[in-house]
């Protein structure tokens, strides 16, 4: 009876299962077309004139605070007595925040542009499939047909986190739920590999991760993304 659980189980992780929870994912989120928007392109020009990196520099929140802080500079330069305190206190701190989180973003921005201007050598189906714990869409891996035994068959073998755009476009970047991507990096635990996907890239949010079924967090974790709505 385990037996046959486990196998009931495995089943419910091979690409044809998980194929019918993406595409049943993708109808409910009207996700069935490709979100993927035009951007310039990261191998003719410098990375932070690419939409995608310059959302993975941070940069847009950066600028905010740093708005903020010549306005607190004009105020304190016409009218010295009346700097309110969060100028004073607060927002230095949130300064060197910012600088912090975008000096870390801009470092993973030039890594993935340096990834991506790589050949890509290696090639795989993917799925599209949407986390109910993290609230992020990951590109789900598997074997490209061609070079598999059983493609029908087949589960899983890595992961790639993405991010969802704006709330006004929130699909944006996302690519179809099916298909077959490029990847340019090593496939190895945490290093950079960019997916080509319409000879366009996709911006990973964390580095690749292997999956192996036989690890209970890793069969948690895809477990976790095949529930269809």
């Amino acid at each position: 009876m385990h037996e046959g659980h486990a196998a009931d189980e495995e089943a419910k992780l091979a690409y044809p299962t998980m194929r019918q929870a993406a595409l049943s994912q993708a109808r409910y989120r009207g996700l069935e077309k490709s979100g993927l928007k035009p951007e310039a392109d990261v191998r003719r020009v410098v990375w932070w004139r690419v939409r995608g990196l310059w959302r993975a520099g941070q940069l847009l929140p950066l600028l905010g605070v740093l708005g903020l802080d010549a306005l607190a500079i004009e105020t304190a330069w016409e009218a010295p007595g009346r700097t309110p305190v969060w100028a004073v206190v607060a927002l230095p701190v949130l300064t060197l925040l910012w600088l912090g989180v975008a000096a870390r973003g801009c470092l993973r921005a030039w890594r993935m542009a340096r990834t991506a201007r790589q050949t890509p050598n290696t090639r795989m189906r993917y799925l599209l499939l949407h986390s109910y714990t993290s609230d992020a869409p990951w590109l789900v891996l598997f074997p490209d047909a061609a070079h598999s035994e059983k493609p029908e068959t087949d589960p899983p073998v890595g992961a790639l986190p993405l991010s969802y755009g704006p709330l006004r476009d929130r699909f944006r970047g996302l690519p179809t739920p099916t298909g077959t991507a490029e990847l340019s990096g090593c496939l190895e635990p945490g290093s950079v590999v960019i997916p080509w996907v319409q000879n366009q890239p996709l911006w990973p949010t964390h580095g690749y991760r292997p999956i192996d079924l036989n690890d209970q967090q890793h069969f948690r974790s895809m477990n976790n993304l095949v529930r269809p709505e």
